[in-house]
């Protein structure tokens, strides 16, 4: 008889306590995976070859504008390699509950810094360039509400209205973009800005951000304190950031959210700790016995201490697993809907991280049963009832 069919048939010899342990573990890698997994993305940073990409933006918060004239100092500032400007359109298909995330750009100067990202053909950027009212979309948010090239839909914002008192935009679709591995889904649009700004009632000639990558890494806080210095006597004043920054600061619209993760997961695990911990002593003390007569027929504390961790690793891999694996699906189903996007290649970080803690969890909640399993003296446990 194998160690490990004994430790299979002790962890499953009470199933009703063996499921309740699991479920409770099976939470907190739920919430491990989920959360965690969700501040990896936020954390994600260039690949290799890749340049920061850095934003800048109005000094009160991302929500706030800055004049366009702001675009083309930048733009002509040394240092800065690319730039192109985006502006928060706020859309929406047909009704309000049909959000999208949609960008107003000088199309042009996005397809010139970002073609390399999106994956735009030549073909692509010339039938996007030629109409004005063309708009790109990623191929996620066209299979959704079934838009084909050439089709005109109308986008509606809840920022802005038309001159003629409309807030719907006739656009049509110039351009639609595939999964790549730098964008691995989009559910998002970009619209062409003249198009917007010259049929909008209100904030005329203003922007959200200006996007930009410098000649090398090293000059990005150079360049950075540079923009902001020389806009600081300015009745409106930038922040520059790196796009990783921004990308935190746009969820820190919800709270701290490093914090909040924390404190939840580190939350949920002492939780988890304390419950197995004393389950598992209580398991081991019903089992002295049992334990003395193992010791009596040959098997040495070594093994049995061995034994017991063993059982406990167990117990954390069978909830682990899948609370883990339910966690990074939902993280990935919300990636889909384009406001996390999570490259496939960074999931396994959050994966080996879980397994380190199942076998932390294993070890820690299994370590004070086990040592006292192992020095257990025979007579006593026998004398037990």
């Amino acid at each position: 008889m194998s160690e490990l069919f004994l430790v299979y048939k002790n962890l499953f010899r009470k199933k009703l306590r063996a499921f309740l342990l699991s479920l409770a573990i099976f939470v907190a890698f739920l919430i491990f995976g989920t959360l965690v997994g969700f501040n990896q993305a936020l954390d994600l940073k260039p690949r290799d070859g890749e340049a920061e990409r850095m934003v800048t933006m109005n000094k009160v918060n991302f929500t706030q504008f800055i004049p366009y004239s702001y675009y083309n100092r930048i733009k002509a500032m040394d240092g800065v390699k690319q730039a192109f400007h985006q502006t928060w359109f706020g859309s929406y298909y047909r009704e309000p509950k049909n959000f999208v995330l949609g960008f107003a750009v000088n199309p042009e100067e996005f397809i010139a810094a970002s073609s390399g990202r999106y994956g735009i053909t030549e073909e692509q950027a010339t039938a996007w360039l030629a109409d004005r009212t063309g708009v790109m979309v990623g191929q996620d948010l066209a299979d959704e509400f079934g838009w084909k090239l050439g089709d005109v839909v109308p986008i509606s914002s809840n920022i802005y209205t038309r001159s003629d008192g409309s807030q719907s935009w006739p656009m049509k679709i110039a351009l639609i973009t595939a999964p790549t591995k730098a964008v691995p889904t989009m559910k998002a649009l970009f619209i062409n800005y003249e198009y917007l700004n010259e049929s909008r009632t209100s904030l005329k000639d203003q922007i959200s951000q200006v996007i930009f990558t410098t000649n090398s890494p090293d000059l990005d806080d150079l360049v950075a304190k540079k923009i902001d210095d020389s806009f600081a006597n300015s009745s409106v004043q930038t922040r520059t950031t790196t796009a990783t920054a921004f990308n935190k600061s746009f969820i820190a619209q919800l709270g701290n959210v490093t914090l909040i993760i924390t404190a939840v997961v580190g939350a949920a695990f002492v939780s988890i700790l304390l419950v197995i911990g004393n389950t598992m002593i209580m398991a081991i003390r019903e089992r002295t016995r049992e334990i003395a007569v193992m010791k009596t027929i040959g098997f040495s504390a070594q093994r049995i201490f061995r034994m017991i961790l063993m059982e406990t690793v167990m117990l954390s891999f069978v909830g682990g697993i899948l609370g883990m694996g339910i966690g990074i699906y939902l993280l990935m189903f919300v990636s889909r809907l384009g406001f996390i996007p999570l490259p496939m290649d960074n999931i396994w970080i959050v994966a080996l991280q879980g397994v380190g803690l199942m076998v932390a969890l294993g070890l820690i909640t299994g370590f004070i049963p086990a040592y006292n399993a192992m020095r257990l003296n025979i007579v006593t446990g026998l004398g037990r009832d």
